[in-house]
């Protein structure tokens, strides 16, 4: 699988590319797609994923932006996410 590593400079960039990587997750638990996700989306209960998943979503993350969004400390909702990758600083 190809890296990335873009850098995402709009708030919607960066809510597709966070969106894509939940539904990527939600896809292999034979989930639906979400269709939207918010700042305020939460990753275990409204995403519906789990430690395993949460776990995924972190790789496929750092595969697309070269975050790796727990890093420092535990995310809860997409908005936490985005914050994550607002300070990676853009080369």
């Amino acid at each position: 699988m190809k890296t990335l590593h873009t850098c995402p400079t709009f708030m919607s960039d960066r809510l597709e590319i966070i969106r894509a990587a939940i539904n990527r997750v939600r896809q292999h638990k034979y989930l639906p797609a979400l269709v939207a996700v918010t700042a305020e989306t939460r990753l275990r209960e409204d995403a519906g994923l789990d430690s395993m998943d949460l776990a995924e979503f972190t790789v496929v993350l750092e595969m697309e932006t070269g975050v790796d969004v727990f890093a420092d400390s535990a995310v809860r909702t997409v908005g936490e996410v985005q914050m994550k990758l607002e300070r990676r600083k853009c080369a």
